[in-house]
């Protein structure tokens, strides 16, 4: 039987709640799939936790949140690659970056992961809470969950 392949990407790889839980995820599934991680950013203190564990992990290094969508066609030519069954994303960013590009690639079942839900505009940057935003307008379309 074929191993599922499972593409996960996510903001960044720092050290927060849910960078620690994406590891915990993994490490709890182990070998029931493939995981393969994508950072938006860089691969932080988590990205070498899960090198140590024997994942895949990539980094687009995106800098700034405009060179962001110029990176989604990089990442669904990637996700097409890696023949990924499901794409996983974490946070807003990877949400409408993932989502866009897991559709891009032909993946049917991408699945949002939201790890927090205080949008306050005094605690949140302009830019995030409008990717909050769009990603409100596309969650009809984008994931299957």
């Amino acid at each position: 039987m074929r191993e599922m392949k499972v593409v996960h990407v996510i903001s960044g790889l720092g050290s927060g709640g849910a960078e620690y839980m994406l590891l915990r995820l993994i490490r709890t599934l182990g070998a029931e799939c493939r995981h393969v991680v994508v950072s938006l950013t860089d691969t932080g203190v988590v990205g070498e936790e899960l090198r140590k564990s024997g994942i895949e992990v990539h980094s687009l290094g995106i800098k700034h949140s405009v060179f962001a969508l110029f990176s989604v066609i990089r990442l669904s030519r990637f996700i097409r690659r890696q023949g990924a069954a499901v794409v996983q994303t974490w946070m807003y960013h990877a949400d409408l970056i993932g989502g866009l590009a897991a559709r891009l690639a032909g993946v049917r079942k991408v699945i949002w992961g939201i790890r927090q839900s205080n949008l306050s505009s005094r605690l949140n940057k302009r830019s995030t809470l409008m990717v909050a935003k769009l990603c409100a307008l596309l969650s009809p379309l984008l994931p299957a969950r």
